[in-house]
């Protein structure tokens, strides 16, 4: 970084950029949120978004236990049920309704998690899946309102279910939210080669690649694509928009709960 760039954004004629920012707070060994002062919360609790920072202790509850072993005598509601909650969750999240996601979030993490405590077989397959669906939007909001130690800590749950499931997809989406975190960190060179690994993983067999598949992969080089422009590499970046572009050609149908 130059001494120019540095003297224009510190007297305010040039934006600090994330990727500026993380390369800064690298350099001073500090959290990126230390310099942007994140989370973002309004002093007024009435304030719209402020209810979704109102949700976070209870996530941050939520988490720790969500492999502990059940209660005794619990029980859990059937999974297609639990999966519409999951499925509006997704939609929300889609949608960006931040706030609205956060008011619905906590309930069906705690469900979601507890059912997959009870469940086996291909029913404690499904409830993974559906918990792992979740802990993606988790990372979602705690990025939104500004906690990276949140995110950070969603990707890792998200890790551990991918270590108990049978969806190799799920280990990809795992990596697809590591990178993200990279990217808040300034690790952009690492970041591109956990990305470059998945994408080289799937595209082997992209020709039949259904739905779920032809999301993810697209996903991780719009990923790539970010990663790289914020390492100020402009070419692979284009390069990876115009293979995201490839495959949403392709993609007839967005069905997956956990493919986003």
């Amino acid at each position: 970084m130059s001494y120019s760039l540095l003297t224009k954004v510190e007297s305010g004629h040039v934006p600090a950029t994330p990727a500026f920012i993380a390369t800064v707070a690298r350099a001073l060994s500090v959290d990126v949120g230390r310099l942007t002062g994140q989370p973002y919360r309004d002093a007024e609790p009435t304030k719209r978004g402020a209810r979704a920072h109102a949700a976070i202790p209870e996530i941050r509850r939520i988490l720790p236990s969500f492999d502990v072993p059940p209660e005794e005598g619990v029980t859990a509601r059937p999974l297609s049920e639990l999966a519409v909650d999951v499925a509006k969750v997704n939609e929300l999240r889609r949608l960006s309704k931040y706030e609205q996601l956060a008011a619905v979030l906590p309930a069906a993490l705690a469900e979601a998690a507890q059912a997959r405590k009870l469940l086996d077989g291909a029913e404690r397959e499904r409830a993974t899946q559906l918990l792992a669906s979740l802990l993606r939007a988790t990372n979602s909001l705690a990025y939104k309102l500004g906690y990276p130690d949140l995110c950070q800590y969603a990707t890792e749950c998200f890790h551990v279910l991918t270590l108990s499931s049978g969806d190799p997809l799920l280990r990809t989406v795992s990596s697809y939210m590591r990178a993200g975190n990279l990217i808040i960190l300034g690790g952009f060179n690492d970041g591109m080669r956990l990305l470059d690994a998945q994408i080289s993983s799937i595209e082997p067999d992209l020709a039949a690649a259904d739905d779920p598949a032809l999301s993810v992969y697209g996903s991780l080089h719009l990923r790539a694509a970010i990663t790289s422009g914020r390492a100020g590499n402009g070419p692979t970046a284009k390069a990876h928009i115009e293979a995201a572009r490839e495959a949403a050609t392709r993609l007839v149908l967005f069905s997956a709960p956990i493919r986003g």
